[in-house]
């Protein structure tokens, strides 16, 4: 498991700062070590910046808190970061439901604030001034998704979303985007179990919803898809980039067929920045970074940038240092600030064929597709 690494490389103590290291605040879900690499993109892109001789030629360390993808939890470790004086930033809050909750903590504190994977609409507000987000938010991705599957035909959707902000958010991005593109969303549910499921396919099919897009976590949501896929072959099933699990495939088997997955990382993009990363990481972990791990390294990276743009290196000047940053080339494509929000090349769609993933860029002009 990742977290023994972390354990032993991101220090959780609250003793005074010998004022030789750069402190940053690091939390999200440890059981997502078992089913992603998020934790180890943080770990190899910390290892990268420390050995290249740290930020301004000082070490940078994480403090790590685990929020237990849990609301409440995500409460106490933002107010233990903020009572933690050596913390200059934090970073993480995986969840969209916790990350929407903490921001707001972060930013009345004055703390910059960087979101890797919230990509709930409303984690960016007028007022904010201190919240920053490294991932496409669901608005951007479901008006890029929703006008590929205008441009294949497809008309009528329906939506299974989480009840939280996430789903909700999804929810409400699908619904402006299919108005803007004159398609119809004729359902939305929250609640699909053995119970109710042939119902709601009833439904579906008498609505003649012809697209599924499917707004929940993939643990959450596997095993819902593949009963819906047992059950109608035919309906396409969309999610968004939080079905990117490196197991979506080899879980699902035959019913992943068809998938498409929005994402915001080519593991074989040829720019000489991704293929040293890809390197580094096969190196030292023996296995291909995911999406995950190439979305944390390019946050610290992105703070580190910022950090060594600073006159002094004080909360103030991290927040206006990242606002500030154009076209940083990325592992993942290259960024610019917006208002907060890292946007740049890096919506992708992938589609399951022949159970593989392939890019739907590459496959337009197939006759596989």
């Amino acid at each position: 498991m990742i977290l023994c690494f972390l354990c032993f490389i991101f220090v959780v103590s609250f003793s005074a700062d010998d004022g030789n290291k750069i402190y940053i605040g690091l939390s999200y879900p440890a059981f997502f070590d078992d089913e992603i690499e998020f934790g180890k993109g943080f770990e190899l892109a910390i290892e990268t910046i420390n050995h290249s001789g740290g930020i301004k030629g000082r070490e940078l360390e994480a403090v790590f808190i685990d929020d237990e993808a849990a609301v409440a939890e995500g409460m106490k470790v933002a107010h233990a970061f903020i009572q933690d004086k050596r913390i200059l930033t934090v970073i993480g809050h995986f969840n969209s439901r916790v990350a929407v909750v903490t921001s707001k903590i972060y930013n009345d504190a004055k703390m910059p604030f960087i979101a890797p994977c919230s990509t709930a609409p409303d984690l960016m507000r007028e007022d904010y001034t201190t919240v920053f987000r490294t991932i496409p938010d669901d608005k951007r991705v479901m008006a890029y998704l929703l006008n590929f599957l205008k441009g294949e035909g497809y008309e009528k959707i329906a939506v299974y979303y989480a009840d939280d902000d996430f789903g909700k958010g999804v929810v409400k991005s699908v619904e402006d985007s299919a108005d803007e593109l004159g398609l119809e969303v004729v359902d939305r549910t929250t609640v699909i179990n053995s119970a109710n499921i042939e119902r709601v396919l009833s439904r579906w099919n008498a609505l003649d919803a012809e697209v599924l897009v499917v707004a929940e976590t993939y643990e959450w949501v596997k095993d819902i898809i593949k009963e819906i896929k047992k059950r109608n072959p035919k309906l396409l099933v969309v999610g968004t980039s939080s079905l990117d699990f490196p197991e979506y495939i080899s879980y699902l088997g035959e019913y992943a067929e068809g998938t498409i997955i929005p994402t915001h990382y080519e593991l074989n993009k040829s720019t000489k920045l991704n293929m040293d990363f890809v390197e580094a990481f096969q190196e030292k972990y023996h296995s291909d970074p995911d999406m995950y791990a190439a979305i944390a390294y390019d946050t610290l990276m992105l703070f580190k940038e910022a950090a060594e743009n600073t006159s002094a290196l004080t909360k103030e000047q991290i927040v206006k240092a990242l606002g500030e940053i154009r076209d940083k080339k990325c592992v993942t494509g290259t960024l610019s600030c917006e208002n907060g929000e890292f946007i740049g090349d890096n919506i992708l769609l992938k589609m399951v064929i022949n159970g593989e993933f392939v890019f739907v860029e590459n496959i337009r002009s197939s006759d596989t597709y």
